[in-house]
């Protein structure tokens, strides 16, 4: 299985290494997507519903990034400056108004700069993350801030996107 999972990254690696360094669109989350992992993804916000629906049609990513501050709905979050890129590979839309997609982790990315739309979706330009330098050091902060997240939404219940 780690096989299969370092052969996936490696491979999207490649295909997506001239993607990284234009303009994205920032998905902030209050969970982590991993290089290589899936995540399953409900989306009823016009403005990630739009992100959504250009995705599919050019079938670029866009970038999933942990919560800093603020939360999943409402006003634009600040996200974490490293994050992930996400490529759509599956959609339903099981009622009008809800869309739910299955992503798949690409590469993680470093924001350099960000900017929110008139329609308030975060765009953002980034730089490659190097993966070998980082990971473990990145694997230990993510994972305690998506540990005190998680406590904090379990605990009001909070879990919409």
């Amino acid at each position: 299985m780690l096989k299969t999972i370092i052969e996936t990254v490696v491979e999207i690696r490649q295909r997506t290494a001239q993607q990284v360094t234009k303009k994205i669109a920032i998905f902030p989350l209050g969970t982590v997507l991993f290089p290589g992992g899936k995540l399953a993804l409900r989306i009823f916000e016009q403005r990630y519903m739009n992100m959504a629906k250009a995705s599919l049609k050019s079938g670029e990513p866009f970038g999933i990034c942990l919560i800093r501050e603020g939360t999943e709905v409402g006003s634009p979050a600040i996200p974490e400056l490293v994050g992930t890129m996400a490529l759509i590979e599956d959609w339903d839309m099981p009622q009008l108004g809800i869309l739910q997609v299955s992503v798949k982790g690409l590469l993680r990315f470093r924001i350099i700069e960000r900017e929110i739309t008139e329609h308030g979706l975060m765009v953002a330009r980034t730089d490659a993350v190097d993966d070998d330098a980082n990971q473990a050091s990145y694997v230990r902060h993510v994972s305690r801030k998506s540990h005190r997240q998680s406590r904090s939404q379990s605990a009001s219940g909070s879990f919409a996107l």
